[in-house]
């Protein structure tokens, strides 16, 4: 079971980058075929989507996400076994409980942002999707993909 965090970040975002030049035009034409977009439509729907994502990275910069991430970490910083950090060995369960934790954490924050901005998930789904590399500036997407992957090693370093 994946996580919404890893939803928004991995599945759309990975597929959009698999495909070929042809299949993502072929994606994207047909796409425009179905709701009969013109290009000032395209255009204008990549506009607000690169704003929503905008917001988005604001939202991850903020004060009151970091908090909750430090929170989260000063809150459960005993509960790792640091003995057992080294990123090459096999770790123990509870890390990957608290990974667990911490990515509910990811979900509860972006639901929260969603909230505010008053869209859904599709939204955000198909802003991720409508962006695709044109987002590689803003971080909030790469971040939110490598803290949801535990075998990155990325959720072990900021222990």
């Amino acid at each position: 079971e994946h996580s919404f965090v890893y939803e928004v970040v991995f599945d759309e975002k990975n597929s959009a980058k698999n495909m070929s030049a042809s299949e993502t035009q072929a994606s994207v034409n047909n796409d425009a075929a179905e709701v009969s977009e013109s290009p000032e439509e395209a255009a204008a729907a990549q506009d607000e989507a690169m704003v929503l994502l905008s917001r988005l990275e604001e939202f991850m910069q903020s004060v009151g996400f970091f908090e909750s991430i430090r929170d989260f970490m000063e809150e459960n910083r005993e509960k790792f076994n640091l003995e057992a950090l080294d990123m090459e060995a096999e770790q123990p369960m509870s890390h990957f409980d608290l990974h667990r934790q911490y990515c509910k954490l990811l979900d509860e924050l972006l639901k929260q942002f969603l909230d505010d901005e008053g869209v859904d998930q599709d939204l955000l789904l198909h802003a991720v999707q409508i962006v695709g590399e044109d987002c590689s500036h803003l971080s909030c997407i790469d971040w939110m993909l490598a803290s949801t992957r535990f075998e990155s090693g990325w959720f072990l370093s900021i222990v």
